[in-house]
């Protein structure tokens, strides 16, 4: 990505983050109609991860004087994706989790 502009940059970041979305909701969908109980199991293995990397990222600052708000960030996004695949409409749970760094 050396010869991309910031922006062009960004907007890499975008789709790819956009198609990386897409294919994990497909696969969440087609996991829960092939078997529910094992792809709720799964999906929460996934979200765990997640939550655990983000919390190790906040605790070692590694992202600099910003951490903490781009951890919350990342956590939030991360959530809605996490919460669209799943079909959740409830309070989302990678958020709370993530929301309880900020304390």
């Amino acid at each position: 990505m050396k010869d991309l502009s910031p922006e062009d940059a960004q907007a890499v970041d975008r789709l790819a983050f956009h198609l990386l979305r897409e294919a994990y909701c497909d696969l969440a969908g087609v996991m829960m109609t092939a078997n529910a109980a094992a792809a709720r199991t799964v999906l929460s293995t996934i979200e765990q991860r997640l939550t655990d990397t983000l919390g190790r990222f906040h605790s070692e600052t590694a992202e600099g004087a910003a951490s903490t708000a781009i951890v919350i960030a990342v956590g939030d996004k991360i959530g809605d994706v996490m919460d669209e695949a799943q079909n959740r409409n409830a309070a989302p749970s990678a958020r709370k989790r993530t929301a309880d760094l900020r304390r």
